[in-house]
C-alpha cells in the first residue's frame, strides 16, 4: 500500500510538471489574466468543496478505524469468557470447548486477517465458531452449572455478532461519489493555477510538483483510512493475540 501511494505521489509530481509545460505554450492569454472572476469564484467555490468533503471522508474513516477496534475488542473478550465459563463444564466438553476457543483465535489471526485484506472471511473461522455453539448446545448434565453455560452461548452469540460487524467493515471503503469527488477537485486545485502560470523555469515547476504531490498524499491518506484492516493506518489482530497468548499462559 505504502509503495503504491508513494508511486502515485510521484507520477502525480511528474503530470503536474508535464501540465506546467503544456499550458505555457497552450493556455490562451486571457486566460491567465488575474483579475479573471469567474475562474476565481470557481477556484474559490472548489477548493471549498474539497476541504468539506475531505473533512467528511476523514470522520468516515476514523470512525470504521474506532467500530473496528470496538469489534474486537468485543469479540475477544466474549472468547475469552467462553474459555473461562467452560472451566464448569464437565469432562471431556470442558478440554473439548476450551481447545475450540483457542483454535479459533489462532484461525482468525493467521488465516482470516491476511483474508480481511481482500474483503474476504475465513471458513475455518467460521466453521469452528458454529462448532463450539453446537458443542455448548449439546452440553446437558444434571452436575452441570446452568446459568454459567446459559452464560457461555450468550457470549458465542456475542462473538458472532462482533465478528459480522468486523468482516462488514473489511469490505467497507469511501462511498464512491466522494472518491470521485476528492479526486476531480484535487485535480482542479492543482489544474486551475497552472493554468494561470506564464513561464516554464525552475520558480514554477516546483510549487507545482510539490502542490500534486501533497494533494495526492492527501487523497490517499483519506483513502488508506477508510480501509480498517487493509490500510496504511488499519487495527491488528493484537487483541486477539494477547487474550490468546494470556489463555496459553494460563494453560500452562
Amino acid at each position: 500500500m505504502l509503495l503504491r501511494d508513494t508511486l502515485f505521489i510521484i507520477l502525480a509530481a511528474l503530470v503536474a510538471v508535464v501540465m506546467l509545460f503544456l499550458s505555457t505554450r497552450t493556455v490562451p492569454e486571457s486566460w491567465r489574466d488575474r483579475e479573471h472572476s469567474v475562474l476565481d469564484g470557481f477556484d474559490s467555490f472548489n477548493r471549498m468543496l474539497f476541504a468539506f468533503t475531505l473533512s467528511f471522508a476523514i470522520v468516515m474513516g476514523w470512525q470504521a478505524l474506532d467500530s473496528a477496534h470496538q469489534a474486537c475488542a468485543s469479540e475477544s473478550d466474549a472468547l475469552s469468557s467462553v474459555y473461562w465459563s467452560a472451566d464448569s463444564l464437565p469432562e471431556p466438553a470442558r478440554t473439548e470447548v476450551q481447545s475450540m476457543v483457542r483454535n479459533y483465535f489462532v484461525s482468525v489471526v493467521e488465516q482470516e486477517w491476511p483474508l480481511m485484506v481482500r474483503g474476504q472471511a475465513s471458513s475455518h473461522s467460521e466453521s469452528t465458531l458454529d462448532d463450539l455453539r453446537k458443542m455448548l448446545y449439546t452440553v446437558r448434565t444434571s452436575a452441570e452449572p446452568a446459568p454459567l453455560r446459559t452464560d457461555a452461548l450468550d457470549q458465542v452469540q456475542t462473538v458472532a455478532q462482533a465478528r459480522a460487524q468486523r468482516l462488514a467493515l473489511a469490505t467497507s471503503q469511501v462511498p464512491r461519489f466522494i472518491e470521485v469527488e476528492l479526486i476531480v477537485s484535487g485535480f482542479l486545485i492543482l489544474a486551475l493555477p497552472i493554468m494561470r502560470e506564464k513561464d516554464f523555469t525552475a520558480r514554477t515547476v516546483a510549487p507545482a510538483a510539490v502542490l500534486a504531490a501533497f494533494t495526492v498524499a492527501v487523497i490517499a491518506s483519506v483513502f488508506e483510512l477508510n480501509h480498517p484492516f487493509g490500510g496504511a493506518i488499519r487495527v491488528g489482530p493484537d487483541m486477539f493475540l494477547a487474550e490468546l497468548a494470556n489463555l496459553n499462559g494460563a494453560q500452562a
